[in-house]
């Protein structure tokens, strides 16, 4: 007689095995497919990249006739997104002619290659509780209108491809209420039309045991990456309580007043509009402020382009020691450095930020991923912001009136950035529906409301 526990064992591996027989059936049927894996960590020993690696070879040997490609947005290639590519996507939404800048072509040639996949798998760590600012700026070029969704319906143009999600986390849980890149994740795909959507989620040091497991794991999925009918990922478009200011801000004379804009449309940009109103105001009203402007919509290109977060910053952040990399580390630091001297030199904040793509610029968040540093704005060992009793204002604006329902993943972006460094209290306001007619009107109304935020007549 065998021992129970080999009975189970035996029935377990039987039950693999038709499951690899049954796959294995289904990759033979299948006609060649294309997949594209898309990389944002610029570190090699990454998790999501580790996982990704044994993906990929497990379903190279499961589905030899397919091709794999890559994109790895992390190095630095991906063209930003100026007024000129912005522009375009207006246009579009209008049915406008179509633009030929060179620009826009870069966009759309990231686009044929993400629609002519297959399938598909994203390595999306966790970067100061969202997503890298590259991949931001990756799926800002992918979601545009009549390419990859219809304006006029908002339905997905991207059904019937299986994705699979990678994240991972050192500390964080994914899942987790403080982890707001996995929702938007999950949110950009639904609105792009995927409803197959597969999860990998990792939390932990990239030396254990789980890490093995997850590997394991991510090959068992790779021979099971193959078609599905059902659907599984619903978007749900429903109202949500807004986010509340939290009480009267007053802004005491002789402050240090920092503002950060983020968009590249100057002054067509309604965020800009009334932060820029408001600020007359205020100094106008207010004895002795300094005000300090952060314009990142003008920092896109140029000579003067905000540096992306390389894999040398990611080392310096995290206090590698290889000497071989640390003075390279080092001196991307000192870049950073700079921007949180600025950053930390004031009494109040203020900032301008458009939705993009159902969160914020990608400019934004790569500003974040150089100001969000241990030890100079938040505290590692206690977790907690080291900005505190510095109060903000935060004005969100949405062309199609998105703030506030279930697609607005903007505010969570901020509100856990506000709680990370520690800023607050927080007032908000809400601009919604500034493509419309009434924007002049919107503009003026969230000025008001700001002066009544911050105690002005």
């Amino acid at each position: 007689l065998k021992p129970a526990w080999l009975n189970h064992r035996v029935a377990e591996s039987l039950e693999s095995l038709r499951f690899d027989f049954m796959f294995a059936f289904a990759s033979v049927r299948e006609p060649p497919r294309t997949l594209l894996m898309v990389v944002s960590s610029p570190l090699q020993s990454s998790v999501t990249n580790k996982i990704g690696k044994s993906f990929c070879e497990a379903y190279a040997g499961a589905f030899t006739r397919d091709k794999i490609k890559y994109i790895d947005v992390s190095d630095g290639h991906l063209p930003p997104i100026t007024s000129t590519c912005v522009r375009a996507k207006f246009m579009a939404y209008s049915g406008g002619d179509k633009c030929s800048s060179e620009e826009w072509q870069k966009t759309l040639n990231l686009i044929e290659t993400f629609k002519s996949a297959d399938k598909l798998v994203i390595l999306a760590p966790m970067w100061n509780t969202n997503i890298p600012a590259e991949l931001k700026l990756y799926f800002d070029h992918i979601v545009q209108p009549h390419q990859t969704f219809n304006p006029d319906t908002a339905e997905g143009l991207m059904k019937g491809k299986p994705v699979l999600l990678v994240r991972a986390s050192r500390d964080i849980p994914i899942g987790s209420a403080n982890d707001s890149g996995t929702p938007y994740m999950l949110g950009i795909l639904g609105f792009l039309g995927f409803t197959d959507v597969r999860r990998i989620d990792y939390t932990g040091s990239s030396s254990s045991q789980l890490l093995r497991d997850k590997c394991v794991e991510a090959e068992r999925m790779a021979h099971q990456f193959v078609f599905k009918d059902s659907a599984t990922l619903p978007v749900l478009l429903s109202r949500l309580p807004t986010l509340e200011m939290d009480g009267r801000l007053k802004i005491k004379r002789h402050s240090k007043i920092f503002c950060v804009t983020s968009s590249p449309m100057a002054s067509r940009s309604t965020s800009k509009r009334v932060v820029s109103d408001f600020l007359q105001e205020v100094e106008d009203q207010v004895e002795g402020v300094e005000l300090t402007v952060l314009d990142l919509g003008g920092m896109m290109s140029g000579d003067n382009h905000l540096r992306p977060f390389t894999a040398a910053d990611v080392n310096a952040k995290l206090g590698f020691a290889d000497p071989q990399v640390q003075h390279s580390a080092n001196e991307e630091l000192k870049y950073s450095m700079e921007l949180i001297r600025k950053f930390r030199d004031a009494d109040v904040y203020v900032f301008a930020v458009p939705m993009w793509n159902l969160g914020i610029p990608y400019i934004l968040k790569r500003w974040i991923d150089h100001v969000v540093q241990p030890n100079e704005t938040f505290d590692p060992i206690l977790q907690r912001g080291l900005l505190t009793g510095r109060p903000a204002f935060c004005v969100a604006s949405s062309g199609n009136g998105l703030l506030g329902t279930s697609l607005d993943h903007l505010s969570p972006m901020m509100k856990q950035f506000f709680q990370l460094v520690g800023i607050g209290p927080v007032a908000y306001t809400y601009l919604n529906g500034t493509s419309g007619e009434r924007a002049a009107e919107l503009v003026s109304e969230a000025t008001r409301n700001m002066k009544r935020q911050a105690g002005m007549s």
